[in-house]
């Protein structure tokens, strides 16, 4: 259930057709994530990345709250219905890579259980 509460997190952030600044900035972080997570081939790798891999996560978090907050101010700049970017579709596929890799899934349930408890955070205040 994480993975793919995850995954709609991620697909979200990255969306375009928000306000644009909080999309642009989305799609970079998807690209960013992307490309870390496509260098990872071992579970070794991952190990060794998880500090930048949770930093990735913590900073999706971050401008997500930061749209929310935003969006609360001004709903008529941010549509509801978004599609998912080319950033987007790309991390999701290296999600599902990584998850393949020995230890994978559970390794990314560890290193996203606190961004994803400052989310939960922040969508209910």
């Amino acid at each position: 259930m994480k993975q793919i509460f995850l995954s709609v997190l991620l697909l979200t952030s990255c969306a375009g057709g928000s306000n644009k600044n909080y999309a642009e900035r989305g799609q970079a972080l998807c690209d960013q994530l992307a490309k870390e997570l496509s260098e990872i081939t071992t579970k070794e790798e991952l190990v060794s990345a998880a500090p930048q891999i949770e930093k990735r996560y913590t900073q999706i978090v971050n401008l997500m709250t930061e749209a929310k907050i935003e969006k609360e101010k001004r709903p008529h700049a941010f549509p509801d219905n978004q599609m998912p970017s080319a950033s987007s579709q790309r991390l999701r596929e290296e999600l599902e890579r990584v998850y393949e890799i020995e230890g994978g899934r559970r390794f990314n349930d560890k290193h996203t259980r606190e961004a994803l408890y400052r989310l939960d955070r922040s969508v209910t205040q």
